[in-house]
């Protein structure tokens, strides 16, 4: 296993692969986890059966790094992620992660690595796509407090009220397999520059993927994106609210805490070339 460190990086380099098993425990922790009990997911869907939470394996594309990487020397800053869906995960489904560094680059003294990654079914078919870009080696108490950051606009056509309780932040955050981050454990938050743990940027874009599935319906699952900016750091237990639609961008999407200050932005659309005629 390898130090993640930047400079260690290899553009091109090949990452995991991962297998996950989408089992009846799986689909009912992301529920918990995100607070989404869709019928869809626990009961029947239009693609015959059930299906996963489209988020479900949101956070293993991320991380399929972990198999090349030391997990427990990973101090790193997610700041943008695309999301592309392209076929339902169905229970009991047998997935596939593979992943592979697309680029690196230097910006302001910082080291960037650009992941692109994706979940294939047992029979081959491409399930989800993600490409992410991530700060390595950094210090997360630095980038903390750096101004008011941007406010949300005045109305939104599509709003759900979140509450990222320390339970489900840990869940998502991968405590489960007894991994320590700064979402999870206390202490490695402090000794971080942190008053105390923070949500995943990544749990906060899969609350707006609720909102893809309520404006979208079925079509969100072979043809939905998601292209989201981490903006400011969200505190374990802060109420945030996931929101899309603006009077002006209709395809514009964010999450806000209750003092209207953003810390997820971008947009959220249907792509027109996979959408059934």
């Amino acid at each position: 296993m390898k130090s993640p460190r930047w400079e260690l990086v290899e553009a091109g380099e090949e990452l995991g692969p991962a297998v996950v098993e989408v089992d009846e425990h799986a689909i009912e922790a992301f529920a918990f986890v995100q607070d989404d009990r869709h019928p869809w997911y626990l009961e029947e869907s239009p693609f015959g059966g059930r299906i996963a939470h489209p988020g479900l394996l949101a956070n293993e594309l991320l991380l399929v790094y972990y198999h090349q990487y030391r997990q427990e020397e990973c101090l790193n800053i997610h700041t943008h992620e695309r999301l592309d869906f392209h076929a339902p995960v169905r229970l009991g489904e047998k997935v596939t992660i593979r992943g592979r560094y697309v680029d690196k680059y230097e910006r302001r003294g910082k080291g960037y690595v650009v992941l692109e990654a994706q979940a294939h079914g047992a029979d081959g078919t491409l399930l989800m796509s993600h490409r992410g870009v991530e700060i390595l080696s950094a210090q997360p108490g630095e980038f903390v407090g750096r101004g008011a950051g941007p406010s949300a606009p005045p109305a939104a056509a599509q709003s759900r009220r979140k509450v990222p309780h320390a339970d489900q932040v840990v869940l998502f955050s991968n405590a489960g397999k007894f991994q320590r981050n700064i979402h999870t454990d206390l202490g490695v938050a402090h000794a971080a520059g942190l008053d105390g743990p923070l949500v995943q940027g990544l749990q906060q874009a899969c609350y707006l993927l609720e909102l893809g599935v309520e404006r979208h319906g079925a079509d969100w699952f072979t043809a939905g994106r998601l292209d989201v900016k981490f903006v400011a750091p969200l505190a374990v237990g802060e109420p945030v609210w996931a929101e899309a639609g603006s009077a002006d961008h209709w395809d514009d999407c964010w999450v806000r805490d209750g003092a209207g200050r953003l810390t997820t932005v971008g947009t959220m659309c249907l792509s027109a070339a996979r959408t059934a005629p």
